[in-house]
Parts: structure tokens; sequence; C-alpha cells
């Protein structure tokens, strides 16, 4: 794709795994703000953790990588929002 230098269609984008969804642009800063505050009502420190990965993949040797996701994996499942979802899911499941 970086060879050709051509726009992409969205379709197209989508076909290729480029992006997640196609929307019209009508409703496009409907949708950004929605997945705003579906982000947004994630636990922050999680999203942190999720930005430093992302970034931290494009730079990193694998095993290194890897070896800090499972780190952080492990700090994650110590928090507290981690313990609260966990509770809300085995209380649901009991319902």
């Amino acid at each position: 794709m970086s060879f050709r230098g051509r726009p992409i269609p969205a379709d197209e984008a989508l076909e290729l795994g480029l992006v997640l969804e196609v929307v019209q642009e009508d409703t496009l800063m409907y949708h950004a703000m929605d997945l705003a505050r579906d982000i947004a009502q994630k636990p922050p420190a999680a999203v942190r953790m999720t930005k430093q990965l992302l970034k931290m993949a494009a730079r990193s040797e694998l095993k290194d990588y890897l070896a800090t996701c499972a780190a952080m994996q492990a700090v994650a499942h110590e928090s507290t929002d981690h313990v609260a979802v966990l509770t809300a899911l085995i209380g649901a499941k009991r319902s």
C-alpha cells in the first residue's frame, strides 16, 4: 500500500482491516464522541498502560514487549478496578 501512493477508499480500508468501522460523514462526530465516552468509562490506569504498550510495540524487541505486557497485566490484575469488575461479573452469573 505504501508504494502505490493512492488514497484508499473507506470500503477497501475496512476490507483490508485498516479500520474497524466506516460511518457516514454526517454521523462521524456522533460516533467519535460515542467511542470517546466508551474509552473514558474504562479504568484510567488500564487505558494508560494500553497506550504505553501500543507505543512500545513499534520500538521494542518482541521478547521485551511480551515481558512488559505480562508485567502490566499482573499489575492490572491487582487493581481495585479489576477486582470490582470480577465481583460484578460473578454476582451477575449467580443471579
